[in-house]
C-alpha cells in the first residue's frame, strides 16, 4: 500500500514538474494542479480536466496580451501601411490619400493577422483623422488579440489628445504676457482628432479661427483707396518760381 502511495506522489510529483517546463504558468496553478492530482488519486486526470482550465485563465489573458503587442521590428517584414507612414514621417508623402484609408480597411478584413498588428502599430506611431474608419474597423475585428491591441491604441490616442486639448485651452486662457505663443495649426489637429468631445470641439475651432485672424497682418491700403492725389489742374495752377542771378528766388 505504502508503495502504491509512493508511486502514485511520484508520479503527480514529475507530471507537475513537466506541466510547468512545458506549459508555463503561475507557481499556484501548477501547486494547485499537484494538489488535485494527489487527492483525487486515480481520478485526478479527470478532474484536472474540469478544474484547471480555470486556473490557467488569467495567465491565457496575459500570454494573449503579451502576444498582441510583440511586433517585429524586422524592416523586411514592413506591410505596406507601414511603408507608407515611414514615408509620411519623413515628409515624402502627404497624408493621407483616400487610396491609403482603403488599404487600411481592406488589411483588417482580409489581411493575415501580423499585417493587421502591424497597421495598427502604424496607426499608433502616426495617427491621422482619416484613419478613424480603419480604427473602428480594428476594434470590431472578430479576432480577440486584435481587438486588445485596437483598444489599447484607441485609450492612448484618446488620453494624448484629450492632454493635448486641455492644455491648449489652458495656454489660450492666459493673459497675453504670460500666453506662449500659439499655432491655430495645433488647434486645429487636436479639434479634427475625433477623440475630444463636441464642445472641446467647438472651442478649439473658435480659438483657431480667432487667431488667424490675429496673426493675419493687415491689408495694405491700394493707392487709389489712400484718397484723391492732386489733380493736374492744380499742379497746372502753380506759379513758377524764377532763380536769379545773385541767387534770390523771385
Amino acid at each position: 500500500m505504502i508503495l502504491v502511495i509512493a508511486f502514485h506522489l511520484g508520479l503527480a510529483l514529475a507530471f507537475g514538474i513537466l506541466s510547468a517546463l512545458l506549459c508555463p504558468r503561475p507557481l499556484s496553478a501548477t501547486v494547485a494542479s499537484f494538489v488535485i492530482l494527489v487527492l483525487f488519486g486515480p481520478f485526478g486526470g479527470l478532474a484536472l480536466m474540469m478544474i484547471a482550465p480555470g486556473l490557467g485563465l488569467p495567465q491565457a489573458r496575459i500570454l494573449s496580451s503579451r502576444t498582441a503587442y510583440q511586433f517585429s521590428r524586422d524592416p523586411q517584414l514592413h506591410d505596406a501601411a507601414d511603408k507608407l507612414f515611414d514615408q509620411i514621417c519623413q515628409r515624402r508623402r502627404h497624408p493621407l490619400s483616400g487610396n491609403a484609408v482603403s488599404s487600411f480597411l481592406k488589411t483588417f478584413r482580409s489581411g493575415t493577422l501580423h499585417q493587421q498588428q502591424e497597421a495598427i502599430a502604424a496607426i499608433s506611431r502616426s495617427y491621422h483623422p482619416d484613419m478613424r474608419p480603419a480604427l473602428s474597423a480594428a476594434l470590431a475585428s472578430p479576432v480577440p488579440a486584435l481587438r486588445v491591441q485596437a483598444a489599447a491604441v484607441y485609450a492612448k490616442l484618446r488620453g494624448t489628445y484629450g492632454t493635448r486639448a486641455k492644455d491648449l485651452l489652458d495656454q489660450a486662457e492666459r493673459e497675453d504676457h504670460a500666453r506662449p505663443a500659439l499655432d491655430a495649426n495645433a488647434f486645429l489637429e487636436v479639434a479634427a482628432s475625433g477623440f475630444v468631445d463636441n464642445e472641446t470641439r467647438e472651442k478649439l475651432l473658435f480659438l483657431a479661427s480667432k487667431l488667424k485672424e490675429e496673426n493675419t497682418p493687415p491689408s495694405v491700403p491700394s493707392a487709389s483707396a489712400s484718397g484723391p492725389g492732386p489733380s493736374r489742374s492744380m499742379l497746372r495752377a502753380m506759379p513758377r518760381i524764377k532763380r536769379y542771378a545773385c541767387g534770390g528766388l523771385g
